[in-house]
């Protein structure tokens, strides 16, 4: 296994636009994309595969993977994907920096790489069950306390704010912490198999304030 930062998108009730929207999502998917894909070329990105309209990527660093993430979402403020009159494309983005499995996969005659291991499990359920739409998730698989350079990474964006989520199968304790790093910011407890299996972790969960 290696080390890696694998980083999963998807689009809030996309079943929902398509049968509301019908082709008009295809426009609106269409410049989803090329924002995805102009953003893993700025932060070094590789796109690993696509699921419908939900994105799996890979980059070799967190700092890259955030860069990604905060400036995706700054979009989806500034410059929103509208459908239709009013609906908007609004995505939820999960991140985790942990051990993979990186295997060639010869499908239809073609070489893929893909990813497999505990990192790109737990970057999934970021995505589904810590991720806001139009915010992020992050988590380093495996590691149950907090990582001060993360908490200084995400203080370095200009309004990004965010929460830390442990999740644990045992009672929920106090979790000993720098008030010089957290300042006001609240840790909230759940029950590890919320995460559906990937185990215990600490999740600090992102959204911008504008």
């Amino acid at each position: 296994m290696v080390k890696s930062c694998l980083l999963f998108t998807d689009i809030k009730q996309s079943s929902n636009l398509w049968k509301t929207y019908g082709k008009k999502m295809n426009k609106a998917l269409e410049k989803h994309n090329n924002q995805v894909n102009k953003l893993c070329k700025i932060y070094k990105g590789i796109i690993v595969k696509t699921i419908g309209d939900a994105y799996m990527i890979s980059f070799t660093n967190i700092k890259n993977a955030v860069d990604f993430a905060y400036n995706i979402c700054l979009l989806q403020k500034k410059e929103p994907v509208i459908v239709g009159n009013d609906d908007k494309i609004k995505i939820r983005i999960g991140i985790c920096y942990g051990d993979v499995s990186i295997k060639k996969i010869k499908i239809q005659n073609k070489q893929l790489i893909d990813y497999f291991g505990p990192a790109v499990n737990m970057a999934s359920r970021m995505e589904s069950k810590v991720s806001d739409p139009e915010g992020f998730a992050i988590s380093l698989h495996g590691e149950k306390k907090i990582n001060s350079d993360i908490i200084k990474l995400l203080k370095s964006y200009p309004k990004l704010k965010y929460s830390l989520h442990s999740y644990s199968y045992s009672k929920c304790k106090d979790i000993k912490r720098s008030e010089r790093l957290l300042s006001s910011e609240q840790i909230k407890c759940f029950n590890a198999d919320e995460l559906k299996g990937v185990g215990e972790v600490l999740a600090y969960k992102c959204y911008l304030t504008i």
